[in-house]
């Protein structure tokens, strides 16, 4: 059993301990919140062990995998922001539209068209600048033929 192992059990160990006393006090906030909790500490963990994996086992700073390297774009952020608010909007704006009478179904697709229009210009934004994902991208694509 590998340590990555071990250490992702001790978060769901945790889980099992904080989640009964935050249901308890908050409902389904507090489970939400404990899920968030546990999800926080592994991930520390993992950037942790990345820092270690792939700086080849180097625990100094000047041979440690730079995590700054695994942020995205700042543009690929706010594409990923203004999508969320313009979403959010829609979905705010579609539901007052069932309010007043008019079918749901139809602004169910209003909304999702909605989402779909925003996942693809924030994809689009993604691959023009991110250079690692369109490699990515070509290598599977050379992989197929």
């Amino acid at each position: 059993v590998g340590q990555l192992s071990i250490v992702h059990a001790g978060v769901g160990g945790i889980f099992a301990l904080i989640s009964p006393k935050l249901v308890e006090n908050h409902g389904a906030v507090g489970l939400v919140a404990a899920n968030c909790i546990c999800m926080a500490l592994r991930s520390l963990y993992s950037l942790y062990f990345a820092c270690g994996y792939f700086g080849n086992g180097q625990r100094n700073l000047s041979n440690r995998f730079n995590v700054i390297q695994a942020v995205p774009h700042p543009l690929v952020v706010i594409a990923f922001i203004i999508s969320f608010a313009i979403t959010r909007t829609s979905r705010d704006y579609f539901y007052d539209e069932t309010l007043q009478g008019k079918t749901w179904m139809l602004a169910s697709l209003k909304h999702v068209c909605v989402g779909i229009v925003c996942a693809c210009v924030t994809f689009a934004l993604t691959l023009g600048k991110e250079a690692d994902i369109r490699q990515a991208i070509k290598g599977l694509l050379m992989k197929r033929d």
